[in-house]
């Protein structure tokens, strides 16, 4: 026996093409159905042009050929295959194609030897968008970095607000509060802003307490440069200003007000004003405006004018004038 098959049934072709009744054919060597010719060993069951089952175990063509408009193959809690309505879902041990939910799901290392296109990319898995990522790259170009899972990010590259640990980037420059790092080199940098000493390692945070000095605009004037000492800093009891520079171009010493202290002014004035006391010359002579006191040797190669002189060591120069002498030797 050959082939058996249903009554009519006149082949594979003609009841595809619906040209001929359908049926089934189970056949084993030279066989032929209708106008059909069979060899090798097959089966094959045929509804319609869209419903059929065909396997042909000939040796030179071997195939299996299934057409239908819904298929399940496997079983729903293990794995399987399966289609309908022009969608295909396949599950199993780590993977989940499943586009009844639009959801891929590989549970084990993946490896993509080619171009990876994606709309979005969300991590961790769990996370739906960008209010609970700690990480992601969205469709419009934008990204985020190192989030809290909140919707906070310290890095962000969305366009417009691009930051980098809270510092704003644009195309040519780096800024924060009122600190600006222009692509031109230049440093800006507005009221109450300051450059910061710390002693000990960055560790995470800056701790206040070892905050040794601080460059910073004056927040009186809004234009000085100063910087400050910080109490607690050195065993200070409060703030110092160690150095100061006016805004019009007086320099202070441990002082914010230079008259009352040290006071190198503009140049072409020829002095240094030092407390009440003037000092002024050019070449070998000096000329001392108040009193002057020396508890070692005092000397100049040139003239020496002073009101008041008080030294517990010599004096010498080539020539003196003052009112008044208390100690000391020529």
């Amino acid at each position: 026996m050959s082939d058996i098959r249903s009554n009519g049934y006149r082949g594979f072709n003609s009841a595809s093409a619906e040209t001929g009744p359908a049926g089934w054919m189970m056949w084993s060597g030279s066989s032929s159905a209708g106008a059909q010719t069979y060899s090798g060993v097959g089966l094959e069951l045929v509804g319609g042009s869209e419903s059929y089952l065909r396997f042909d175990a000939t040796q030179a063509g071997a195939e299996v050929d299934i057409k239908a408009r819904k298929f399940f193959i496997g079983t729903p809690s293990t794995q399987y295959i399966s289609g309908s309505s022009g969608n295909i879902e396949i599950s199993s041990s780590k993977f989940h194609l499943d586009p009844a939910n639009d959801t891929f799901i590989i549970g084990s290392g993946t490896v993509i030897n080619a171009g990876l296109s994606a709309d979005d990319i969300f991590v961790p898995a769990a996370a739906t968008g960008t209010s609970n990522a700690h990480a992601y790259i969205h469709k419009n170009g934008h990204a985020g970095f190192d989030g809290d899972g909140a919707g906070n990010y310290n890095v962000d590259f969305t366009n417009g607000t691009a930051s980098i640990a809270g510092w704003a980037i644009s195309s040519s420059f780096l800024g924060t509060g009122n600190t600006v790092l222009s692509s031109s080199g230049d440093i800006q940098m507005g009221t109450g802003s300051g450059l910061e000493f710390y002693s000990g390692n960055f560790a995470d945070t800056y701790d206040p307490t070892k905050l040794t000095a601080r460059w910073e605009i004056d927040p009186d004037d809004g234009k000085s440069l100063q910087l400050r000492i910080p109490s607690g800093s050195n065993a200070n009891l409060t703030d110092k200003i160690a150095f100061y520079m006016s805004a019009s171009g007086e320099i202070g010493f441990n002082t914010k007000t230079p008259s009352s202290a040290f006071d190198l002014v503009p140049a072409g004035s020829g002095k240094i004003v030092l407390g009440k006391t003037r000092i002024t010359g050019s070449g070998a002579e000096l000329n001392v405006f108040g009193a002057m006191s020396s508890s070692g040797h005092l000397s100049t190669g040139g003239t020496l004018f002073s009101n008041f002189i008080r030294t517990a060591g010599s004096i010498s120069c080539s020539s003196l004038i003052v009112p008044v002498i208390d100690g000391g030797t020529f």
